[in-house]
């Protein structure tokens, strides 16, 4: 039994890219080569923001269980036997799905059907930045019952003890839901300081016990670093506000080879003002990169113009057009085209 069930959609089910897949088992086979981390072991990894969300709560006296459809299904589960055993034992009062992703958003509808024809009186939550972004739309489309925008851990806290305690819950800052066929926007969290972190502070009064253990930790931190590239074009850099040189490029990543730290390069294709020369450019220079021990794994991105950023907003400002409104394919791999640029057809985007 449990207050809350937390529920993760089925990422194995994302459309991705045909040539995803082998570029997946390709860099996994060299990081075993060259025994590396990082993005070389791919990209799946815990749900660690809903998890969390779940700690949080619990600390906070609220019961919680936690439902990963990536695992179950990959273990053979069938998602709606798994759901359905999952409400029947724990038998909630709220569910709280996963809306962090555009491409997650089918699937969150999905799951809120089930549980209502389940159970109508639980109550379905979801938050995170596409919900943020799309939470009238969520609230029009599904019959998911309540949105959290921005920072999770204290509405959903709040919502959580209103909703097991039958309270009223309309004053809670930062949530959206519907009332008498209208949506309803509360105000506004405050959020206080800058959430950009500048360190790491490890809070542990046992940590240099083990001294070992601390050294490993250590190491492991100093082996791996991921560098968002991005582009090589100055004036692509520019048009999405970065703040380094091009040209610097090689030296930052000549001078992290002399120190020992291992790099994972990010590739962006399909910013504002890329054109396909440019991203031809790119190409080669990730692979010369690679070749010269500067980057040890090349991840390429799609740029995607999501909703509630400065370029997804002002499409026509940056010269960007869909063409694809599927959201289930709005992620960095996906199977189709999705924008072109000023100089670039969507098509001309993707296949690079």
């Amino acid at each position: 039994m449990s207050d809350v069930l937390f529920i993760y959609p089925n990422a194995l089910e994302i459309p991705v890219h045909p040539e995803f897949d082998k570029y997946e088992r390709l860099m996994r086979d060299f990081a075993e080569e060259r025994d590396l981390v990082g993005l070389a072991w791919g990209t799946m990894v815990p749900p660690t923001a809903m998890l969390s969300l779940s700690a949080f709560l619990k600390e906070n006296g609220i019961s919680t269980s936690f439902l990963d459809f990536t695992v179950e299904c990959f273990l053979g589960g069938k998602k709606d036997k798994v759901l359905v055993s999952a409400l029947r034992k724990e038998n909630p009062k709220v569910v709280a799905v996963n809306g962090m992703e555009d491409c997650f958003l089918s699937e969150l509808y999905n799951i809120a059907h089930i549980v209502k024809g389940y159970d109508e009186n639980i109550h379905v939550v979801t938050g995170g930045v596409s919900a943020t972004t799309r939470d009238s739309e969520i609230l029009r489309k599904s019959v998911v019952d309540f949105v959290i925008r921005g920072e999770g851990e204290t509405p959903l806290l709040t919502l959580s003890n209103a909703l097991i305690q039958n309270e009223d819950f309309e004053k809670i800052r930062g949530i959206s839901f519907m009332k008498e066929d209208r949506i309803v926007q509360t105000d506004n969290q405050s959020f206080l300081g800058d959430f950009w972190a500048k360190m790491v502070h490890i809070y542990d009064l046992n940590f240099g016990i083990n001294k070992s253990w601390v050294k490993n930790i250590c190491k492991e931190i100093y082996r791996g670093a991921f560098c968002g590239i991005e582009a090589v074009s100055q004036s692509v850099l520019d048009s999405v506000s970065k703040s380094y040189k091009s040209q610097d490029l090689v030296n930052y990543l000549n001078n992290a080879k002399d120190a020992g730290i291992h790099v994972d390069g990010g590739y962006v294709f399909g910013l504002p003002e890329d054109n396909l020369s440019g991203m031809m450019t790119m190409t080669r220079l990730a692979c010369r990169l690679l070749e010269e021990d500067l980057v040890e794994t090349p991840a390429p991105f799609l740029f995607v113009p999501f909703k509630g950023t400065e370029i997804g907003e002002n499409l026509k400002r940056h010269g960007i057009e869909i063409v694809n409104n599927n959201t289930d394919e709005w992620h960095f791999f996906p199977p189709n085209p999705i924008a072109s640029t000023k100089y670039a057809s969507a098509e001309e985007v993707h296949r690079e």
